[in-house]
């Protein structure tokens, strides 16, 4: 499981009811590209399934949200760093998430089987590798 820690700049010390209540002034919306909320931490364990289970907590299932996080887990796959392929020399490639700064992710290359690596070097990209489906 994963999980992000964040803080709220404009919290006014309104607990529940900040974020709960019938006229609630903040919002818990840490996940829009538009926040002010800032991210403080990022604790990671099995990336899809972080995925998978927030996802069926932010957005109800014929959202078009919960729709795009269903594709994104299908491209991922549920698989913690697992080899693709070979580079260009004929090292193996290994995938995994790839966290990126402002809490945003892609899935990345590696050139070891634990995935702490990132592959700089080759010129091929995940997509390179995936499944592709009609």
């Amino acid at each position: 499981m994963m999980w992000a820690a964040y803080i709220d700049p404009n919290y006014a010390g309104g607990g529940y009811d900040e974020y709960y209540g019938d006229d609630a002034p903040g919002s818990l919306d840490c996940h829009s590209p538009d926040t002010d909320w800032k991210l403080i931490g990022v604790y990671r364990q099995e990336f899809y399934q972080y995925i998978e289970q927030i996802s069926k907590h932010l957005w109800a299932i014929d959202d078009y949200d919960y729709i795009v996080a269903l594709a994104g887990l299908e491209y991922m796959t549920d698989n913690e760093c697992f080899g693709v392929g070979y580079d260009e020399q004929g090292g193996q490639l290994y995938a995994e998430v790839q966290p990126l700064e402002g809490g945003t992710f892609q899935m990345g290359l590696y050139s070891d089987e634990q995935c702490l690596y990132l592959n700089t070097q080759t010129a091929y990209t995940y997509d390179d590798f995936a499944e592709v489906s009609e």
